[in-house]
C-alpha cells in the first residue's frame, strides 16, 4: 500500500493528491456525490462555473456545472501551477500518470465533441452557491443519519440558523406557546415539528383561483418569459392542452422573436398587439399574456399595466421573482405587485440560490398564492407545482424528510 493510499484511504485509484481535476455534472447535488465518491472527504472545490450550450441549444438543454476540485497535498508547494485535468468524451489514451483519474465521472454523459460547451463565467458565483448549498445539506444529512436519536449534540435553533433561516422568522416561531416543547425534543423530531409549523403557515392562505386569462409580470432579469415558456411546455406536453399567447407592449419595446419562435415550435397560437376580441375568448383554450419587464420603482408603468389588464379582464396576474435576489427585494417585489393587482407568484432560478432557507420569510409573509417554481434556463424542463414540497426538499437534508 502506497503512502498516498494510507494518508488518503477514501480516494479512488488514480486520483493524485495536489492535482486539479475537472468534472462536468448536471447538478450541484451530483457534484457533491461524485467528488466525495471519487476524491474523498478531504477534497476541496476550487472553482465552479455554469456551462451553457451555444445558440438556441442553451434554451433546449439543461445547463451543467463545471467543477474544478483537488485533494490537497501539504507536501506540495501549491496547486496553482498545475492545470486541471478535464474529462474526455472517450476514455483517455494518455499514459501520463494520473490521466485515468481525469475521467472521474462515470455516471455523467460526456460532452459531444461536435458541440463543445463554454463556461458562462458570469454564472460562476451562482453555481458555486448552489454547490455550497448542496454540500451544507449533505453534511447535515450525514450528521442526522449518524447521530443517536436521544442526543444529537446541538440545539434546534442552532441547526435552523446553520441551514440559513432568517433570525426574524425564527423569532416569530419562538413566540409560539408550543415552542418550548418543540425545542426540547430530540433534534430530528424537533426539525420534523418545525417543518409541520412551516406547512401550517404556508397552507393557511386561501389560494386565488386561476382564470382563463393569465398574465406574467416581472422586472427585467426575473425570468418572466422563460417561466411562461415552461408553463406552455407543461400545458402542451404534459397536460395535452392547447394554450394561446398574446404579447403586450404597454408603450415599451417588448422583443418577441424568441417567444414567437418557441410558440411556433410548440404549435401554440401567438398574437401581438393589437388583438381582437376573438383573440381573448376563453372558449379557445387558456390565454397567456407576456409583458415587457417593469422595474419595481417604475410606478407609472405598473399603474398603466394594471389599467390595461383591467380593461382586458385579466384576473390572474402572476409576478415572477428571481429567487437569487436579496430576500428583502423579493419581499418588496411581492408587496408592490400585490398593490397593482397581482394574485400569484412564480419563483425562478431556484437552482442558483445558496441558502433556500432564506426564501421562507418573504414567501410566508406574502398574501399572494404560489403558482409554480422553476430551476433552470431550459424552457423544456418541467416546472414544480408542488411548491411547498419543492422548497422543503431544497431546504432540509434528505435524512430529515425520510420516514423514520
Amino acid at each position: 500500500m502506497s503512502a498516498a493510499e494510507i494518508q488518503y484511504p477514501d480516494i479512488a485509484p488514480g486520483i493524485v493528491p495536489g492535482k486539479k481535476y475537472r468534472f462536468t455534472v448536471k447538478s450541484a447535488q451530483e457534484a457533491v456525490e461524485i467528488i466525495r465518491e471519487r476524491m474523498g472527504s478531504k477534497a476541496r472545490v476550487l472553482e465552479v462555473n455554469q456551462v451553457g450550450g451555444q445558440g438556441l441549444s442553451r434554451f433546449i438543454s439543461s445547463p451543467k456545472l463545471e467543477i474544478i476540485a483537488m485533494v490537497p497535498n501539504e507536501a506540495l508547494p501549491g496547486p496553482e501551477a498545475q492545470e486541471p485535468e478535464a474529462p474526455q468524451a472517450t476514455p483517455p489514451q494518455s499514459t501520463q500518470p494520473g490521466a485515468s483519474a481525469a475521467n472521474a465521472q462515470p455516471q455523467t454523459p460526456p460532452v459531444p465533441e461536435e458541440a463543445p460547451q463554454q463556461p458562462v463565467r458570469r454564472s460562476g458565483p451562482e453555481a458555486l452557491n448552489a454547490y455550497r448549498s448542496a454540500a451544507r445539506r449533505e453534511t447535515l444529512d450525514q450528521e442526522l443519519r449518524g447521530a443517536p436519536e436521544h442526543n444529537q449534540g446541538r440545539g434546534l435553533l442552532t441547526v435552523l440558523g446553520r441551514l440559513g433561516f432568517d433570525s426574524a422568522l425564527l423569532s416569530v416561531f419562538e413566540s409560539r406557546e408550543d415552542w418550548g416543547r418543540i425545542s426540547q425534543l430530540p433534534l430530528r423530531r424537533g426539525l420534523l415539528e418545525f417543518t409541520s409549523l412551516l406547512r401550517d403557515v404556508f397552507m393557511a392562505r386561501t389560494d386565488a383561483p386561476l382564470s382563463g386569462r393569465i398574465v406574467f409580470l416581472g422586472s427585467p432579469g426575473s425570468g418572466k418569459t422563460t417561466a411562461l415558456c415552461k408553463r406552455i411546455t407543461q400545458d402542451v406536453i404534459f397536460a395535452q392542452e392547447q394554450p394561446r399567447v398574446v404579447k403586450l407592449e404597454n408603450e415599451q419595446p417588448n422583443a418577441s422573436d424568441a417567444l414567437h419562435t418557441f410558440c411556433e415550435v410548440m404549435g401554440v397560437n401567438f398574437r401581438r398587439e393589437p388583438v381582437t376580441s376573438s383573440d381573448l375568448q376563453n372558449n379557445q383554450g387558456r390565454l397567456y399574456l407576456d409583458t415587457p419587464g417593469i422595474t419595481i420603482n417604475d410606478a407609472e408603468s405598473w399603474q398603466e399595466m394594471a389599467r390595461r389588464l383591467d380593461h382586458l379582464n385579466v384576473r390572474t396576474r402572476v409576478v415572477v421573482v428571481n429567487a437569487a435576489y436579496d430576500p428583502e427585494l423579493i419581499k418588496d417585489q411581492l408587496a408592490e405587485a400585490r398593490h397593482y393587482g397581482a394574485t400569484h407568484w412564480v419563483l425562478s432560478h431556484l437552482d442558483e440560490v445558496r441558502s433556500p432557507a432564506r426564501l421562507w420569510r418573504p414567501l410566508l409573509g406574502s398574501e399572494l398564492s404560489p403558482f409554480f417554481v422553476t430551476h433552470s434556463q431550459s424552457v423544456l424542463d418541467a416546472i414544480r407545482e408542488d411548491v411547498f414540497a419543492c422548497l422543503l426538499e431544497r431546504t432540509f437534508p434528505p435524512a430529515l424528510l425520510e420516514q423514520p
